[in-house]
Formats: structure tokens, sequence, C-alpha cells
């Protein structure tokens, strides 16, 4: 009789080393970090009462969404504006 296989647990498919970036970091930091560590996101984080809390993501997305609406109509989105 076949073994039954065990399905994966998040732990044996997510990464440990994350690369995270602050609220104040600039937009093309951003971009370089992503493009430098091929990652489609990376979570913002703020350091709070000496531990750090998860503000949000910010993604490949938000920033293209970001440039072009900038580019063709001068009205860049919320998602990365301060």
């Amino acid at each position: 009789m076949a073994e039954k296989l065990e399905p994966p647990t998040v732990k044996d498919l997510m990464i440990t080393e994350v690369i995270t970036v602050t609220p104040d970091a600039s937009l093309d930091d951003v971009i370089t970090l992503l493009i430098t560590h091929d990652v489609p996101a990376a979570p913002v984080i703020e350091d709070r009462h000496g531990g750090k809390k998860l503000l949000g993501l910010i993604t490949e997305r938000d920033c293209l969404e970001y440039f072009s609406n900038e580019i063709y109509t001068a009205t860049p989105t919320s998602a990365c504006s301060p």
C-alpha cells in the first residue's frame, strides 16, 4: 500500500530572509530593492516600543500604478503616496 503524502505546511514553503522597507523609504529605493532581490513585494515595517510593527505591503504593481498614473494623468494614486 502506498504511503500517504502529507501536504506541505507554510513553514515548509516560506522564506526566512525577508526584505523589508520603512514607511519613509523613497519609491526609487523600494524599486531598486525589489529588483535587486528579485522579489515582487516587501513588507513595510516600523519600529515601535522596542518591537516591529507590520504596517502594510508595497508591491511592484503599486509602484507601476503610481508612475503610470503620474505620467499619463498627472494624478498619482494614494497607494504609494504619503
